[in-house]
């Protein structure tokens, strides 16, 4: 097992910005300016940042964490030279940014909501040398939730000064080494992962179908979607491998066809009982519906004007779907096992639940 560190633990306490805990959510910490904020990234840029584990975002940088909802150990150094990697860190990457105000906020997803941190740093170029301990120790524990224990994940991130915004990997944790780009089956047919899949997507149209959880699986990982190449008639499977890169996966008639049966259609959902009530599963089909939402008959009007035909599906309500509760429109106040709807269901929210699932209170 690698060598458990500790923030700061090789070389001097230094120039300590800020240490503390950040409340991490969807894997994520970021390190912006506090005036200039960071841009909205596109597709190709998550892709590299998903397989460099951080990215710049001009004035500010991402870096990725395996924890999704956790609180997760960090500081912050303003050093001369990050000097020496010491042997506690299982990863450890380089990327630059600027920090025009010379504020700095280190927040986890968004900064009204989540900073954890306000800092004071150079305006000039900086490099931030981010550095990963404790990932062993997380492979074995598995993840926290948001009020457990901090996570045996920690970060320390040194700002030095350093021109250019690319990535440079100095040390690689065995789980986040890059996928091989591009291979072939032993049936020739082709497989692109992490960047290589961006560049391919832009030849390919999405088969109007959904997934929902449990997804479907191929040997590359979890399947999302589903595409058809339009100039030769191939269908692929688009998904997240299992450290989480991206793939883009050539299938056999066979195969596509067995995915494309565990989708769905792209419509919303309407079920109409036995008194011609309308409830409603949204985009969700009704067969992964944890819950069903009575639509009362002025809403109802509403949305046969705002979707058209082959936006939703109406469906006669299956068996197994029996109880109902109701609660105040508000949402508060305790939720209520009824015989039936009063009125037109206009007053209170009801909901429909399957037989035997637990209603939460």
């Amino acid at each position: 097992m690698t060598p458990q560190a500790s923030p700061g633990s090789d070389g001097p306490d230094r120039d300590v910005a800020w240490s503390g805990v950040v409340d991490v959510a969807y894997n994520t910490i970021v390190l912006a300016d506090a005036e200039a904020g960071v841009s909205a990234p596109d597709d190709a840029w998550i892709a590299r940042f998903m397989e460099e584990c951080c990215g710049s975002l001009e004035t500010g940088i991402q870096v990725r964490l395996p924890e999704r909802d956790a609180p997760v150990p960090t500081e912050v150094r303003i050093v001369a030279d990050p000097g020496e990697i010491g042997p506690a860190w299982d990863h450890v990457t380089e990327v630059g940014f600027r920090v025009p105000s010379g504020r700095m906020q280190l927040y986890s997803w968004m900064p009204d909501e989540d900073l954890a941190a306000e800092l004071v740093v150079p305006t000039s170029p900086l490099r931030a040398r981010i550095h990963w301990a404790g990932l062993e120790r997380w492979l074995q524990e598995g993840w926290r939730g948001p009020r457990e224990d901090p996570s045996p994940v920690h970060l320390r991130i040194d700002l030095f000064p350093g021109d250019g915004h690319d990535v440079r990997t100095l040390r690689t944790w065995h789980l986040w080494a890059p996928p091989v780009h591009e291979s072939r089956a032993p049936s020739g047919l082709r497989r692109f992962r992490g960047l290589a899949v961006a560049p391919q997507d832009a030849g390919l149209v999405p088969i109007p179908r959904q997934f929902w959880p449990p997804y479907p699986a191929t040997e590359e990982g979890t399947v999302h979607a589903i595409w058809r190449d339009p100039r030769d008639g191939s269908r692929w499977a688009h998904g997240s491998g299992p450290m989480g890169h991206p793939f883009l996966q050539e299938l056999v008639a066979e195969e596509a066809d067995a995915i494309e049966a565990e989708s769905f259609p792209l419509v919303r959902t309407y079920a109409r009982d036995g008194d011609g009530r309308i409830w409603s599963a949204d985009l969700i089909p009704l067969q992964r519906a944890p819950a069903l939402l009575l639509i009362p008959p002025a809403r109802w009007a509403m949305f046969q004007g705002l979707f058209t035909g082959d936006e939703i599906q109406v469906v006669d309500l299956p068996e197994g779907w029996s109880r109902i509760t109701r609660r105040s429109k508000d949402g508060t106040g305790s939720v209520v096992l009824v015989d039936g709807v009063i009125g037109d269901g206009e007053e209170l929210l009801y909901q429909r639940w399957p037989d035997g699932a637990e209603i939460p209170t």
